[in-house]
């Protein structure tokens, strides 16, 4: 099953519209896709019950952030580890 919206924008930030997809796989994981000029994201849930964050971008006036990374964050608290590891690349235009 797959939800596109084409354009969607978020009031009162206009600035951060972009085309939404929501894909749901047969395995039942949820593929989230967001593409804007301002903002991108991916993102995606796996069978142990976590939310994998694959990709993020911001730009805020002349200021980007880009983070490409595999950040697994749970469904439930009680999954939340006591420490872990983030493995991840981090470009600012700073």
């Amino acid at each position: 099953m797959e939800l596109i919206i084409e354009q969607l924008v978020l009031h009162p930030w206009p600035f951060l519209a972009g085309k939404l997809q929501l894909q749901v796989s047969q395995s039942h994981h949820l593929h989230i896709d967001y593409q804007g000029e301002n903002v991108q994201f991916v993102a995606r849930t796996t069978t142990a019950d976590y939310f994998n964050i694959e990709h993020m971008f911001l730009r805020l006036n002349e200021d980007t952030v880009n983070l490409t990374c595999n950040i697994a964050l749970p469904l439930s608290s009680t999954l939340i580890p006591q420490q872990g590891k983030v493995d991840a690349t981090l470009t600012t235009n700073r």
